[in-house]
């Protein structure tokens, strides 16, 4: 079962917010940080848009395995998308002559997006693979009565 927005969610989003604030004040070209960020961010919104769709009602554990996947995939892709987007966001407020993104940069990111995607995928396959397990373990010893052979 999917947990429903609690408000330690809402206060994460209000300091996510926060930090993004204070990251677009500082004048740094850092493509690590904003990729953290572009990152937290999709985290935070596939959080957001999971809890808010089946929030309170049980999964069936055949479709856990897909759903994971998929939102690792998108987790992938939005965190290329988002991250372009926080540093032409950056590039337009700042507006120096030299750039705190070139170009070039913007355009790696985007060229990275199907790599990173696959890698979200995959990532949510472990993790998913990784639960099944242990729900499986965990039934196992249920059934045994608790014992650990």
């Amino acid at each position: 079962m999917i947990v429903v927005p609690t408000r330690r969610l809402r206060w994460l989003s209000l300091i996510y917010g926060v930090v993004i604030l204070l990251w677009l004040s500082r004048e740094d070209n850092d493509v690590a940080g904003v990729a953290g960020l572009g990152c937290g961010l999709t985290v935070l919104l596939l959080v957001h848009s999971a809890t808010g769709r089946l929030g309170g009602r049980p999964i069936p554990s055949t479709y856990v395995l897909i759903g994971a996947v998929v939102l690792g995939l998108l987790a992938g892709l939005g965190t290329a998308v988002i991250t372009t987007g926080l540093m032409v966001f950056k590039n337009a407020l700042h507006a120096h002559l030299y750039l705190d993104y070139p170009p070039h940069i913007v355009l790696g990111i985007l060229q990275r997006a199907p790599v990173w995607g696959l890698a979200g995928g995959l990532m949510g396959l472990g993790m998913a693979l990784a639960w099944c397990a242990v729900r499986r373990e965990a039934a196992v010893k249920a059934a045994d009565g608790g014992c650990v052979s």
